[in-house]
């Protein structure tokens, strides 16, 4: 089981939900697809929030990827470096479409990362050659 905690992470409420209204809301429960990693829905005074996909992936990714268990300060270029070595490999996690409704993917940035220092989950540290040893695992090098 994956744990994690946002609550140390700057405007986390911001960085890391959207508010949903009751119709939203109620959209999303009658959806009857079946989703891989649905992010968390939260019931507030006024509606509902939900976990933003690019927070929910990169917590799954911090979890069982990695090799980090947070994102600090110190160690954010690193954990950018990984995602993007490995959406090099395999493609960006998450797409959308353009006005066109073409379909375009949409790579984590460090950004995006940066956004999410203080991030903890119970992800395993590894380090680089432990890293690139579990990475190239997949492709039966």
């Amino acid at each position: 089981m994956v744990h994690y905690d946002l609550t140390e992470i700057n405007d986390y409420s911001n960085n890391c939900y959207t508010s949903l209204t009751h119709e939203e809301y109620d959209k999303i429960k009658q959806d009857k697809r079946i989703e891989l990693m649905p992010c968390p829905i939260v019931k507030c005074e006024d509606g509902y929030i939900q976990m933003k996909r690019r927070t929910n992936t990169l917590i799954f990714l911090m979890a069982t990827t990695l090799g980090y268990d947070d994102i600090t300060e110190r160690n954010y270029e690193q954990v950018f470096n990984r995602i993007n070595y490995i959406e090099k490999l395999n493609g960006a996690y998450h797409s959308a479409k353009d006005f066109d409704g073409k379909i375009e993917p949409m790579y984590y940035t460090l950004d995006d990362i940066k956004k999410h220092i203080g991030l903890k989950t119970n992800g395993t540290r590894l380090n680089r050659t432990q890293f690139l040893s579990r990475i190239s695992k997949q492709f039966n090098l």
